[in-house]
């Protein structure tokens, strides 16, 4: 009995390190881009956010402040603090995706703001969204990020580290070439305009994976079509947009796009309008392109005069 045991470990052991050996290049890249995104934060930390920000966006990376602005020339245009900034902002990746190509891939989880100083009091709480690029020297940049806000504070680590699952079957091998995956996902977005006219709700389901991922202002993640129904079946919400960049994988099956967006809501009789600005990330699934995730950064409603 021992000697099986100890015959059934080795094959553990030989299965384990055969497994590690024969990672796939999208496992290893990955791994690569999960790895950056905590190199990025590690440094937002030692340093302050303006060196990250500097080092680890594209030139032509986005952040919504709510509306997309070049990150790199807004903070290369303000000087540089006298001193350490007062503040941390800390993050990490909870789940994550890249194209076959490794050309391109997002991250996302939680993120907290806090006092730099010996109570590290939070002062702000929420969950990121990044898209990352792979650029010419075969680094990672980010091209897009944005945050929104959550009721409850989540520390950064508190949760464990998973791949993405969109809850669809890949796309074929033959996948288009990038100039034609852009199209097809600026029409993928055409159509969520179309069906989000008539019901946001409607538009979700259709166009998202089983896995969609929604992240709005004051609520945490919604993941899942059944959280999506929930989330919006209270509300006779429509929704709206209009794409400003799209771009798509060298492999033409993961792209993203960003844009603004009107969105209006009819709550118990009460109703509202909302515009701001929104990414989306779309995954080339085998019945065509499909929406992994949507996040919206609204604008602050203007106070009317006298009010």
């Amino acid at each position: 009995m021992l000697a099986m045991r100890v015959s059934a470990l080795a094959l553990a052991l030989l299965s384990a390190h055969l497994a590690a050996r024969q990672e796939s290049p999208v496992g290893s890249t990955l791994r690569s881009l999960v790895e950056t995104e905590r190199a990025f934060s590690r440094m937002s930390v030692a340093q302050g956010t303006r060196e990250a920000f500097l080092a680890f966006f594209a030139d032509d990376g986005v952040n919504f402040t709510p509306q997309p602005v070049n990150t790199k020339a807004t903070l290369s245009s303000q000087p540089a603090p006298a001193k350490p900034p007062n503040v941390i902002l800390e993050w990490v990746p909870v789940t994550a995706d890249v194209a076959r190509a490794g050309d391109l891939g997002y991250t996302t989880g939680p993120f907290v703001r806090t006092e730099r100083s010996e109570a590290r009091k939070p002062l702000a709480w929420g969950w990121y969204f990044t898209v990352w690029k792979k650029q010419a020297d075969g680094s990672w940049k980010v091209v897009a990020d944005i945050g929104t806000a959550t009721p409850a504070h989540v520390l950064p680590g508190a949760e464990a580290f998973h791949p993405a699952n969109v809850a669809g079957q890949p796309g074929a091998s033959s996948a288009p070439a990038p100039a034609a995956g852009a199209t097809e996902i600026l029409a993928a977005e055409q159509k969520m305009s179309e069906l989000g006219a008539n019901g946001a709700l409607d538009a979700y389901l259709t166009c998202g994976t089983p896995g969609i991922r929604l992240h709005r202002s004051g609520a945490e993640p919604v993941v899942g079509a059944e959280a999506v129904r929930s989330f919006l079946a209270d509300k006779a919400a429509r929704i709206t947009s209009k794409p400003l960049k799209a771009d798509v994988s060298r492999s033409g099956d993961l792209g993203y796009a960003y844009g603004s967006y009107v969105a209006s809501f009819d709550k118990a009789g009460s109703p509202t309008e909302e515009r701001g600005f929104y990414l989306r990330v779309w995954k080339r699934l085998s019945d065509g392109w499909r929406l992994v995730a949507d996040i919206t950064s609204p604008e602050v409603p203007k106070t009317p005069p006298g009010a």
